[in-house]
């Protein structure tokens, strides 16, 4: 009686290539590789929006094991995920100011905010770090409200996000 362990493959956490980058997904030394793209030697380089790339490797004892791993389209919505619509400048440490996941990656973007009578509350124009706390331009704290957004990330081709965003205190 032979026991063999099956083999252990890792191609990482799914991830965002965007523009020419590409990334190298090495499954590990085994005898043999079948990759949902075709190709068969080990590594491979996969560029944006590869979508679902699965290999299965053998090892010398003739043991199978396989992985996956889901590379997404480059897109603003996908980098930025969910655009909070809520925050709490109460200074409870707590959603104090306006976190947009990722806005680092896009060092040139202009964010305006606008109360409901269009009037700019609030701009960064040329970055911004997550540094919103519900003061209008004066410094002076704004009133619970919904405001509205826009979001410029100036990237050709890419429109404008808009949406709202709310204060509660």
């Amino acid at each position: 009686l032979t026991f063999s362990i099956s083999p252990t493959v890792n191609l990482g956490r799914d991830t965002v290539i965007c523009g020419s980058n590409s990334l190298n997904l090495d499954a590990g030394d085994f005898v043999s590789y079948v990759w949902s793209t075709g190709e068969i030697t080990n590594p491979i380089t996969v560029r944006e929006g590869a979508g679902t790339v699965s290999v299965t490797v053998t090892d010398e004892n003739g043991c199978q094991g396989s992985d996956e791993i889901v590379i997404r389209n480059c897109t603003p919505e996908t980098l930025l995920g969910v655009i909070p619509n809520t925050f709490t400048p109460n200074e409870d440490n707590v959603h104090d100011s306006w976190e947009i996941k990722n806005i680092y990656l896009f060092p040139d973007a202009d964010i305006q905010v606008f109360d409901r009578w269009c009037r700019l509350v609030f701009r960064s124009d040329g970055g911004y770090d997550n540094d919103w706390y519900g003061t209008g331009p004066n410094g002076n704290e704004l009133p619970v409200e919904t405001y509205y957004y826009i979001i410029d990330l100036r990237i050709s081709g890419v429109d404008p996000i808009t949406g709202t965003v709310s204060i509660i205190r």
